[in-house]
């Protein structure tokens, strides 16, 4: 079972729902543990509390002083001048995102804003100016640096907003199983969606498409239950074999059957969760080494360490041998001489007097062990009770018994070399499974999108459903509207596009073309046009009726012809955030540093996808929810050259063939 590093966007709400009963007190010290982690204390009249806050990880507070005698940095110091003696006026969540906002001093002059999300941030904000972030970004629209004024990143789905109808949007445009679409289509996260699928009891592994309607109803049904339950929440910790797995502010499903443990507070379970959760799953940057990885290392590194000795002992006493032998006399001489003066003055009296000879190291009255210093600064041991001849055998016998040791200590070493092989082969799987996690999921997600290379989010339909209510919620008056002439095309609208320029209005037309039918029937090219938005409407003429997700357009079009269907697949940043994003190569080339350009093609899409997906180490479904509908052929590779610059066209197919041919009425998105 996947083991819960962070706090969710349902966690956050939580947190705060109950940490209301910290807002009055006072700030009094701030300490900086580590550069992940920062405690806060603060007191009132009878009451004291830290806040210790895990970047990017979580947040609780501890109805005590934590005290630390590590030397507050800068950052640590900064706080300390701004919020100190200051109280909390206030504590809140932003949006349904991973954000808290904790408001302090004279009409909340100060705010400390801990963003959870990535690897997390804290940023002391004085009346909307940044004064300083722990760790200082800059992105296209968003700058988290000194000086500048904080801008909120852009807001996830708020699951306590939804209504049916986007229920049902999400579930049935989704292409996932039914537990990932709930955690990243509906924002409330993995733990949740499990619960949701468990307490329903839908197989988790589904797919979201197969869901009907009554099963629709149940999971708002659902949803609307967890919120509701969450005015009194029962939180508990989840274990598996003992070891902590998940936290929760409450269960949907029965716990009966399960390892778990109830508290009396969210924070209570915050803290127990964190303090007990395994180091190596606090770390979101280092590769996994579990414990038995890391106790195979080490036996490695001493057998290795054994092998070099042995290795070493088995040429010196060899050498040592030989030694002895080819001085046979003077080594005699030194026994001879030795053993009278034992014999006559005792072996223990003996010792300091023989110590004091230029060669002799030490002597051992116990064992009867002389230690000699030789010419090259070795030392030989002798047996003073044996003449030269056992000594010098001595020495090969010590020679041949690590030769025999060798032999067992290299089959050991093999042997855990073999070990060590697998373990880190299973700690790679979940090294990448770890860092193979999806970009944090934004409102436009639900729909296709790109970032035009100047700049503007352009979003479009799905099919007829979210085709029709991405006209209805998105085409303002500050919107452009665009469409392809062919059957079963998009509704692509150009957020805020009154100000765009003609490559963002091209782009969007290229987009709407590569995402309709002409795609799967692997057309060269195909027409587009772009009108403002009044000349959009739901009215049909009389007499003719209109489809869901069609709509008539009257006046002028802004025609592009002759648009060739390509598309480039990069790593962007969009907000600060890393986001893949599948759109016009100009689009592309303009916000990633590298990226793959497709056409249509016979490359099965499921195969293309997973090769992006473990290029960019984000999930398989991910990927293939920003793909055209079709096949695709590989033009370009990210750190490649074109490998096929001029593709065959089928000559059967008719270019013209799939437009339509009322352009007065656009038809439902297959």
């Amino acid at each position: 079972m996947k083991v819960k590093t962070q706090m969710s966007n349902f966690d956050i709400f939580t947190f705060v729902r109950e940490s209301q009963d910290y807002i009055g007190m006072q700030v009094e010290k701030v300490f900086q543990m580590s550069y992940t982690e920062v405690w806060v204390r603060f007191s009132s009249k009878g009451k004291k509390a830290t806040l210790v806050i895990k970047l990017g990880k979580a947040l609780w507070f501890e109805d005590e002083y934590l005290k630390s005698d590590v030397q507050p940095p800068n950052f640590a110091m900064l706080l300390r001048k701004h919020l100190g003696k200051k109280r909390l006026n206030s504590i809140s969540q932003h949006g349904f995102d991973r954000i808290v906002v904790m408001e302090f001093g004279a009409d909340n002059q100060f705010k400390l804003i801990i963003e959870g999300f990535g690897k997390g941030n804290i940023i002391l904000v004085e009346d909307d100016e940044i004064i300083k972030p722990m760790t200082s970004k800059s992105w296209r629209h968003r700058d988290v640096k000194a000086g500048a004024i904080y801008k909120f990143p852009p807001e996830g789905i708020n699951p306590l907003d939804l209504e049916m109808e986007d229920v049902e949007e999400m579930i049935s445009g989704s292409n996932r199983d039914i537990v990932r679409t709930l955690a990243t289509q509906t924002n409330l996260g993995g733990s949740y969606a499990e619960e949701i699928c468990e307490y329903m009891g839908l197989d988790k592994d589904m797919k979201a498409s197969d869901v009907d309607e009554i099963q629709m109803a149940s999971i708002k049904e659902a949803i609307d239950t967890l919120i509701s339950r969450l005015d009194a929440p029962f939180p508990v910790i989840k274990y598996d074999d003992g070891e902590v797995v998940d936290f929760l502010p409450l269960a949907l499903q029965d716990l009966s059957d399960r390892e778990y443990r109830t508290f009396d507070s969210f924070n209570l379970t915050l803290k127990e969760y964190f303090s007990s959760l395994p180091d190596i799953l606090n770390v979101e940057d280092e590769d996994y080494v579990s414990p038995e990885t890391q106790r195979l290392e080490r036996q490695a590194e001493h057998q290795t360490e054994a092998i070099e000795q042995m290795e070493f002992d088995i040429v010196e006493y060899q050498r040592l041998g030989d030694l002895v032998y080819a001085d046979y006399a003077r080594f005699d001489k030194i026994l001879t001489t030795t053993k009278a003066i034992l014999d006559e003055k005792g072996w223990k009296a003996s010792k300091a007097e023989l110590e004091k000879w230029d060669k002799i190291v030490s002597f051992d009255p116990e064992s009867g062990i002389l230690t000699l210093k030789l010419e090259d600064d070795s030392h030989v041991s002798l047996d003073v009770r044996n003449n030269v001849n056992d000594n010098a055998g001595f020495q090969y016998h010590k020679s041949k018994r690590s030769r025999k040791r060798l032999a067992g200590a290299q089959e050991a070493l093999d042997e855990t070399l073999k070990m060590l092989k697998r373990t880190m082969k299973d700690d790679f799987k979940k090294t990448v499974a770890r860092k193979k996690s999806p970009t944090r999921q934004m409102w436009f997600d639900r729909y296709r999108w790109f970032l035009s290379s100047e700049g503007f989010l352009i979003v479009g339909g799905r099919d007829a459903r979210s085709n029709d209510k991405v006209v209805k919620k998105h085409l303002k008056d500050d919107s452009i509207y665009s469409h392809a002439d062919i059957h079963g095309a998009p509704s692509i609208i150009v957020m805020k596009g009154r100000d765009a320029g003609e490559d963002t209005l091209l782009e969007a037309c290229e987009f709407g073309v590569c995402n309709s039918k002409a795609w799967k029937a692997k057309l060269a090219s195909g027409n587009a046009f772009w009108v403002k938005p009044d000349q959009v409407s739901k009215t049909a003429q009389p007499g003719e009726f209109l489809a869901r997700g069609a709509f008539m357009i009257r006046g002028k079009r802004n025609i592009h012809n002759k648009l060739d269907l390509k598309l480039g697949i990069g790593e962007i940043l969009f907000e600060g955030e890393r986001k893949i994003m599948c759109g016009p190569i100009s689009a592309i080339k303009a916000h990633a540093s590298d990226f793959y350009e497709i056409i249509p093609g016979d490359l099965n899409s499921n195969t293309f996808a997973k090769k992006v997906s473990d290029h960019y180490n984000v999930p398989i479904e991910e990927i293939s929810r920003i793909l055209p509908p079709g096949d695709v052929q590989v033009v370009r590779e990210p750190s490649a050259i074109k490998v096929d610059p001029d593709p065959v066209i089928d000559p059967e197919i008719d270019s013209d063939s799939e437009i339509d041919p009322d352009p007065e009425i656009d038809h439902d998105i297959e």
